[in-house]
């Protein structure tokens, strides 16, 4: 999946976050969170892989802006376990880790 592309992703959660940021701070009051929205929806049906590598990061855009938040908060929620168990296999990646934890603040 390109979400795991070193620039790939950079750009994507780049894109996720512009996309935030003019909804919460320019003109885009009655709109929607489009482009989120569908990467969000991506990112979700390739859970796995998105957790596994640096997909992460875009999950950590969508999650930390409260813009974004209400795409994927619930499912995150509801896979908990599985990130858990990522973040135990791999303790060094610090995306991961921090998911986790945003998550359970969430």
């Amino acid at each position: 999946m390109l979400f795991g592309h070193p620039v790939v992703h950079r750009m994507l959660k780049d894109m996720v976050k512009g996309e935030a940021a003019w909804l919460t701070h320019g003109d885009g009051k009655a709109a929607k969170p489009e482009f989120a929205s569908t990467m969000a929806k991506i990112l979700l049906k390739h859970f796995e892989a998105a957790i596994g590598g640096r997909g992460v990061f875009i999950l950590l855009e969508l999650i930390e802006n409260p813009a974004t938040q209400a795409l994927v908060s619930k499912q995150l929620k509801a896979q908990i376990k599985v990130i858990q168990e990522a973040a135990k296999k791999d303790s060094s990646a610090k995306g991961l880790q921090v998911l986790l934890k945003k998550v359970k603040q969430a």
